[in-house]
């Protein structure tokens, strides 16, 4: 046990098997066998040849003379260090165990509970003292009943169940989305006696990504069916995605705008107009301005065009063609100025009705008929 031979070791001290911080513990176990006493099953350390240390459990008994005097001490030492191991490393896997913020639950292959940690009760809402015991079938819905047996057959095979998203129930009957794996418990033999479980809560995760899903769908929608061009540009100028109606506006088929230069289709009235515009975008906030804009076929269009900054720091930019109210309202301008001309020329009053205004408004003859 020790690796010393009874020559090296017969006529020295004791103190030779006693590690440094256990002197004071071997003298006070020297002075209670002097008073007659007995030290039964004391686990403690000792030192072999090579330094390496040994737990083991010793039994100390005194060696009286005929007269019944303590001349010396007979100690029977067990070497226990892999038993000291094994508790140990079952004393870190049971903290583990009730730390975990997933449920571990062990039970028999006829799927009867036989473990239940703090993350369990808290997940399932039963305490240990009400689960321990039972059948395993307290959190089952109706419908995976079936579903535990095939789990129970697998584990019976000698096979891992990976992960995989189910239902389990809480003790209010609340339906709750998990995430279950599960392992073969074996005994000392390698038989296999039961099924180590980790459950997952992850409805929170499920709720998140329910959310996440339908407000893409939203956004998407709204991105496609909007009755003006939209385009998610980011901050290279680089247009990431752009709906049907503002590849219609620039003459291009759908999609045909991914991966393109913004500032490409800036159609620029002075040199690095277009850079301009993009330094714009990136800047961050929320910007109206208008633009004139290239079509694919070269024509030049104006636009309306507001840009707001996205919470990933990309820019979604609006753009409404106004080509046809620009030039609609210039018709009317030169419409009424010929209107005006000709009235002043007949010498005649005539009221002119602005709808666009609600303004009323006379030739010269008749404010001078009139005041």
């Amino acid at each position: 046990m020790f690796g010393f031979s009874a020559e090296e070791m017969i006529g020295s001290p004791v103190f030779r098997l006693v590690p440094d911080d256990r002197v004071d513990e071997e003298s006070s176990i020297l002075r209670r066998l002097r008073r007659g006493e007995r030290i039964d099953h004391f686990e403690t350390q000792r030192l072999t040849r090579s330094g390496h240390v040994l737990d083991i459990s010793a039994t100390f008994s005194p060696i009286r003379s005929g007269g019944g005097e303590v001349v010396g001490v007979s100690t029977i030492a067990r070497d226990i260090t892999a038993r000291v191991r094994t508790e140990a490393a079952l004393g870190r896997l049971a903290a583990i165990v009730e730390s975990s913020e997933d449920a571990i639950i062990g039970k028999t292959l006829d799927g009867v509970i036989t473990s239940w940690n703090g993350a369990a009760e808290q997940i399932f809402g039963y305490p240990a003292t009400d689960a321990i015991s039972r059948s395993i079938a307290i959190i089952l819905p109706v419908d995976r009943l079936q579903e535990e047996g095939r789990l129970r057959a697998t584990i019976a095979d000698g096979r891992r169940v990976p992960s995989f998203e189910t239902q389990r129930r809480r003790q209010d009957g609340v339906l709750i989305d998990v995430s279950v794996a599960c392992s073969p418990i074996r005994d000392r033999q390698d038989r296999i006696v039961g099924v180590s479980s980790i459950v997952r809560d992850i409805s929170e995760t499920k709720r998140r990504e329910l959310a996440r899903r339908n407000a893409e769908r939203s956004y998407r929608t709204l991105f496609e069916q909007a009755p003006v061009g939209l385009a998610v540009v980011d901050r290279s100028g680089r247009i990431v995605e752009a709906n049907d109606h503002l590849c219609g506006i620039l003459g291009y088929a759908p999609f045909a705008l991914e991966g393109r230069y913004f500032g490409d289709f800036v159609a620029e009235s002075a040199p690095g107009q277009g850079e301009r515009v993009i330094e714009t975008l990136a800047g961050g906030g929320d910007t109206d301005t208008q633009w004139r804009l290239r079509r694919r076929d070269g024509a030049i269009i104006d636009v309306e065009a507001a840009a707001t900054t996205m919470p990933d720091a990309r820019t979604l930019t609006i753009v409404r063609d106004v080509t046809e109210r620009h030039r609609s309202a210039e018709a009317l301008r030169v419409a009424e100025e010929r209107m005006r001309f000709a009235l002043e020329a007949a010498g005649v009053g005539i009221w002119d009705f602005y709808f666009a205004t609600n303004a009323l408004t006379c030739s010269p003859i008749l404010e001078q008929h009139c005041g």
